[in-house]
């Protein structure tokens, strides 16, 4: 469950290096801290901004993802904040947000107490309770950690819907992330994964991979290098 605190948040000062998330609204480490990788998303369906880095605290255990709501579509305008805990002792690097009707979806490259990569960590944050400023606002997580998923999954990505026409009702959040013969897996393609959330019964969400890849027989997709910082087309 994360934890509603009041106060104003201002892009702006994002915009100007200043911290953005550690304002006097939040109480904890996102009070405190101003660790990185923010970001910055619009959520056009409520017409809504939303920011987010993590906290940290020089690495000791628990550790926070900072999330910030505006009230309005004005981004200098009032923010909700929240502070999601996250769970285990796995930090929360690497983080991406998509928009989804029924969630703020979120995946992170886990690093144990700060130390080795240990997989991917899968987030849906309650989207519905954050935008109207509900402190009961909860979160569902899955670990997809080394010892569910020995082959490392890393660098995945949610969907972020866009457009005219939102997702049907019921539709879950499709994640995605490559293989790479580099990385001594059996093909380059795309591995595909649903995220259905059920926040009637949250032990209900499910996270389960899409019929069509494995990772024995990804998504085929035009064979690539992979360097240490890009992609490369062969």
């Amino acid at each position: 469950m994360g934890r509603l605190q009041q106060g104003r948040c201002a892009a702006r000062r994002a915009a100007e290096g200043q911290p953005a998330l550690a304002s006097a609204g939040f109480t904890d480490k996102c009070a405190t801290e101003d660790d990185g990788d923010p970001i910055v998303l619009y959520d056009e369906y409520a017409d809504r901004w939303i920011l987010s880095q993590f906290a940290y605290g020089g690495g000791s255990v628990p550790y926070f993802e900072c999330v910030a709501i505006s009230r309005t579509p004005d981004p200098a305008g009032q923010y909700y904040l929240y502070s999601f805990q996250v769970p285990n002792a796995e930090f929360p690097d690497y983080p991406k947000i998509g928009v989804w009707p029924d969630a703020y979806y979120m995946t992170v490259n886990q690093f144990t107490n700060l130390g080795p990569f240990n997989g991917t960590g899968a987030y849906a944050f309650e989207r519905e309770r954050m935008l109207r400023g509900d402190p009961a606002a909860r979160l569902v997580y899955f670990n997809l950690n080394l010892a569910s998923f020995p082959e490392a999954i890393g660098g995945a990505l949610p969907s972020d819907a866009d457009g005219l026409r939102p997702p049907p009702p019921g539709m879950p959040n499709i994640f995605a992330y490559f293989t790479a013969t580099e990385f001594s897996d059996p093909a380059d393609g795309l591995r595909l994964f649903n995220f259905h959330v059920d926040w009637a019964n949250p032990a209900a969400s499910t996270f389960t991979e899409r019929p069509e890849s494995t990772y024995a027989a990804p998504l085929i997709v035009a064979p690539f290098t992979q360097t240490p910082r890009r992609a490369v087309p062969t």
